[in-house]
């Protein structure tokens, strides 16, 4: 029985051992340590005023902390003559000082002061245990790395957050919900966080910094609110995210979207608003589940690498590339190997290097330009040219048989209002809104049918009108053959994603 008894109070005294440490302090700014006498202490709560000396006591000599409660502090400022934390002498009131509790991995659980105002650089980067982050209401700046590779499940960034450094949350590997109401989300936010699964932007976001979700394989989706003020889409925003769905078309103040922004993504629909001026490099490369894009006429260059192995790309052929682009750039269209044509616009001055090799699929090529384009290296590498015909204006025939690449073709011509009058050209669009397809035309349309991709018929309409819709939201698939008959006799035929 007394052997028995011993290894109870053994078990009790190993018990106490793991017993938690808690400590209250009553603090004048630059004396804690003089007042914490257990430097193994795991829950300390600090009142009266704190700087920058005493965080970097807590976060350098207090390594076995894990709560921290300064709800009753005031961040102090301090000038000194010597750096206390990264290389700094001035910290500013109301600041979490720079680095404060970098790589301190017991830290779980924080309340900042109603006063903290900003969080310096990397002040809580590498805190792995760090859980619960509160007092974040009046916190305006955000230095790099402030947060980063912390264990925080989600993060609020309202719109009174005016400063926000690069990497603020990035590598939080935990980090699964994010709202965004800052006007400015900063460079590398949320990049490499693999859990981040939900992400809600609101119309205050103004801009989207580069590599903002870059590595975020768990977010396949980005709610972008009606009336946004968008203008800007940073380089690598979302490059190698899981983003399959992200509603732009209604954004109606972007202007901008950043080199290789959705690259490497499974991205299926890409409608971009007529506000786009800028579509940088890669922008979409090699986003092979890409089904549906749709360019806007405000653009003059078709940027180097667009919408390279994207040849999954169901789009209307004759009105793709819009009127207006002047540059088709270096493997744009490269690998679109399901392109039946192309019509290069009569704007069209520069086709890049293998800007459409790879296009095997291709039957013809329809070339308006009166000035033959200029061309970079094998634009059309691995073309069958000489099977294909390229069909151009008579008057221009003989100088697109005499140019380099352009030769290699069979050359066609087509009539046009310079060798004699015609009439006047039909045009036919189709183009869906939601599940409702909507095809329109300058002269009524007799017949519209819609099809599977295997050739079944789903519906057919009588119109009679020059503008007919037929709501496909009961079909399966999300890809269509569109059948439009018009009064004259003409047909047209679509192959279309929705």
């Amino acid at each position: 029985m007394i052997r028995i008894k011993t290894k109870l109070t053994l078990a009790m005294l190993a018990v106490g051992v793991l017993t938690v440490s808690a400590r209250q302090v009553e603090n004048v700014a630059g004396t804690l340590a003089d007042r914490v006498d257990d430097l193994a202490v795991t829950q300390l709560t600090v009142t009266g005023t704190v700087d920058a000396r005493d965080f970097k006591f807590m976060g350098r000599q207090l390594t076995a902390l894990q709560q921290l409660d300064l709800s009753g502090a005031t961040i102090e400022a301090l000038e000194t003559l010597e750096p206390v934390l990264g290389n700094k002498i001035s910290y500013a009131a109301g600041e979490v000082p720079v680095m404060a509790f970098f790589g301190h991995t017991a830290l779980a659980q924080v309340t900042l002061p109603p006063t903290a105002t900003s969080i310096d650089d990397g002040a809580f980067a590498g805190c792995s245990a760090l859980t619960t982050l509160n007092g974040l209401e009046n916190v305006t700046a955000y230095g790099d790395y402030a947060l980063s590779a912390t264990a925080l499940t989600s993060l609020d960034l309202p719109a009174t957050v005016t400063t926000m450094g690069t990497g603020v949350a990035a590598r939080c590997a935990s980090l699964t919900t994010a709202t965004v109401a800052a006007p400015a989300l900063g460079e590398a936010a949320f990049k490499d966080c693999v859990s981040l699964s939900s992400v809600s932007l609101a119309p205050s976001v103004e801009t989207i910094g580069a590599d903002a979700f870059a590595g975020d394989v768990a977010l396949t989706s980005v709610e972008m609110p009606a009336g946004t003020a968008l203008t800007a889409i940073g380089e690598k925003a979302f490059m190698g995210s899981a983003i399959e769905t992200i509603n732009l078309q209604d954004c109606d103040n972007l202007a901008t979207v950043g080199m290789w922004a959705l690259a490497n993504t499974p991205v299926r629909d890409v409608v971009l608003p007529e506000s786009v001026r800028e579509v940088g490099t890669g922008a979409f490369f090699y986003d092979t589940q890409l089904r549906q894009v749709s360019l806007p006429e405000g653009i003059s260059t078709i940027g180097n690498y667009l919408l390279a192995g994207d040849n999954a790309v169901t789009v209307d052929e004759d009105n793709f590339l819009p009127e207006g682009i002047t540059t088709v750039g270096d493997y744009a269209l490269y690998n679109w190997d399901q392109l039946t044509s192309v019509m290069v616009p009569s704007s069209v001055n520069y086709i890049g290097t293998k800007a459409m090799a790879g296009m095997t699929g291709l039957t013809v090529v329809n070339a308006k330009p009166t000035t033959v384009p200029e061309l970079g290296d094998s634009v059309w590498a691995g073309v069958d040219q000489p099977s294909i015909p390229l069909k151009v204006a008579k008057n221009v025939s003989n100088d697109y048989a005499a140019a380099e690449q352009w030769k290699e073709f069979r050359i066609e011509t087509i009539k046009t209002a310079v060798d004699e009058p015609v009439a006047n050209e039909v045009a036919v669009k189709a183009r869906f809104d939601g599940t409702l397809l909507v095809v329109t035309a300058t002269e009524p349309i007799a017949l519209l049918e819609v099809y599977a991709v295997n050739g079944v018929l789903l519906n057919s309409l009588k119109s009679g009108e020059t503008t007919a819709q037929i709501d496909t939201v009961n079909y399966g698939g999300n890809v269509y053959m569109v059948s439009v008959v018009l009064d004259s006799g003409l047909k047209k035929v679509f192959k279309l994603a929705r």
